[in-house]
């Protein structure tokens, strides 16, 4: 009767062995679903093998998805091959046994611009791990390659032999001087619980301890609690080309880091080792090139951009979290390249790219640090605004230029900044409108950062401000700026001093602490 013909799955998807899945390569109807000798390719919509399956060759097609469920089989007799191109890759979810008799093959499409000068300042670098158990360097021939050293933190270049096996579960740097395909064969897909062991903290501090791990399967991997951490903080780091960008395992909704990517984990300040075990049943199909953005409740993000290029920072609210490092909930600043603009939260000791906080507490003052990769003009920009109590309100603080911007009414900021400019630049001031004790007209409040004195007057209010010692002696005072979140700076002794705002329309006063 001849060779069967091969068969494509149709643009919806469907059951494996339903055969209104399957079409012939002319798009015609097929008259049964694959065999082991028949060819089929996975293309379009999701394919669930439900039961034993089986096929002669099998591809899946960039964009394409297979799932085969738990207890179930797959019997490929000759060939698969998993292929991407510029706008997708194919995705295999395996939760039963999948054996190969020939050659197992899966790709991925990379950009490339590096020109074969050294040093590679500007070229583009992709984090990278195996989803197959027998690939070696030889994938990256022309190109370079490159791991982690975390006991002296830095890079170290892999090139000979090409024989060298890239390690499961293990992440790479890589950059290569063309647009195109990269291929991994060899060996069997990944598949089963990965356990990732053998990370190290070499001096057990916040500073060290990052080490580059992989997401070795060919489908994506949904990031959250489900995976085992011992002596691993919760942040996965992912790099986006030119900076960081951090999730959380236990932020609300679960994340997903595309196959055969890698990233940073840390092990925790305290540790010298750590690993995490990833589950089987935490893969997922997924288009993203990158992880989505995080829906919380309470939460900021401060995005700044420049140079055509952008970092950003968040700060949550979270009962569970603390004012200090929490290793579930916050997430280390990790440094992207010197020509980004870079935004960070700082805390006592650290820099923190993440910074979840106990509770909304009134005229709670977060400090962010700043560094310019080029003299430049820059924007900064609030999100998420929205998703604090009704009244809150939040005063971006401009310490280099002595600028206060209310985000509420304008959520960007436009400055200029260049290399060398003090670190701490700026202060993120938050108002509730429930206030203080001291607030006695008009929802003004008063409180003291440091020292600082801050005063919120959201009206249309001319007069002075009066600071006084607890000897009733004045220390300085300034003309009232109404609508605005007035800074009075002192120099004086640690104590406690009196506020009196003398307006036209209204007077209130209150007790400050001044560091």
């Amino acid at each position: 009767t001849g060779t069967p013909q091969a068969v494509y799955s149709a643009a919806g998807g469907g059951n494996w062995r339903n055969k209104a899945t399957w079409k012939y390569l002319d798009g015609s109807a097929a008259a049964y679903f694959p065999t082991g000798i028949v060819d089929a390719y996975i293309t379009g919509g999701l394919v669930n093998a439900d039961s034993n399956a089986r096929a002669k060759n099998l591809t899946i097609n960039a964009g394409g998805n297979l799932s085969l469920s738990a207890s179930k089989t797959l019997k490929v007799v000759e060939n698969l091959l998993i292929k991407s191109d510029a706008t997708s890759t194919g995705s295999f979810v395996d939760l039963g046994t999948t054996t190969v008799t020939g050659t197992t093959t899966v790709e991925r499409y990379m950009t490339g611009n590096w020109d074969g000068n050294w040093p590679p300042a500007t070229i583009t670098w992709h984090y990278v791990a195996s989803p197959v158990s027998g690939s070696t360097i030889n994938a990256f021939w022309g190109g370079l390659l490159n791991y982690w050293n975390e006991p002296v933190t830095t890079w170290s270049p892999l090139t000979w032999p090409v024989t060298t096996p890239l390690v499961v579960n293990q992440g790479y740097s890589a950059a290569m001087p063309w647009n195109g395909v990269i291929t991994y064969t060899g060996g069997t897909l990944n598949t089963g619980n990965r356990s990732i062991t053998g990370l190290t903290n070499t001096d057990a501090s916040a500073g060290r301890g990052f080490n580059l791990v992989g997401n070795a399967f060919p489908s994506a991997i949904k990031w959250n609690t489900s995976i085992t951490l011992t002596n691993v903080d919760a942040s996965a780091y992912l790099w986006n080309g030119s900076d960081y960008s951090e999730y959380l395992t236990t932020d609300p909704v679960n994340f997903e880091i595309p196959a055969g990517q890698g990233f940073f984990v840390h092990v925790k300040a305290g540790q010298t080792t750590g690993s995490m075990t990833i589950p089987n049943s935490n893969r997922t199909h997924s288009t993203q090139a990158y992880l989505k953005a995080v829906a919380a409740t309470e939460k900021l993000t401060l995005a700044v951009s420049g140079n055509n290029l952008a970092d950003e920072t968040s700060i949550r609210i979270n009962s569970s979290a603390t004012k200090e490092f929490d290793s579930e909930y916050d997430a280390y600043k990790m440094w992207g390249t010197d020509a980004c603009p870079q935004i960070y939260s700082m805390i006592p000791a650290t820099n923190l790219a993440i910074n979840s906080l106990p509770e909304l507490t009134p005229q709670m003052v977060v400090a962010l640090g700043f560094k310019a990769g080029v003299t430049d003009t820059y924007s900064l920009a609030a999100s998420g605004l929205e998703t604090f109590p009704t009244g809150t309100d939040f005063y971006l603080e401009d310490l280099l230029l002595n600028k206060i911007q209310n985000l509420g009414t304008n959520p960007v900021y436009e400055f200029s900044a260049s290399p060398g400019n003090p670190a701490h630049r700026f202060n993120l001031h938050f108002a509730p409108y429930t206030g203080i004790p001291n607030t006695t007209a008009g929802n003004m409040t008063i409180y003291a950062s440091e020292n600082s004195v801050y005063v919120n007057i959201p009206m249309d209010l001319h007069g002075e401000i009066f600071v006084y010692d607890l000897l009733g002696k004045e220390v300085t005072h300034k003309p009232i700026a109404g609508n605005s979140l007035n800074r009075v700076d002192l120099n004086v002794q640690l104590g406690y001093y009196l506020v009196k705002v003398l307006g036209d329309k209204a007077t209130v006063s209150g007790k400050v602490f001044i560091r």
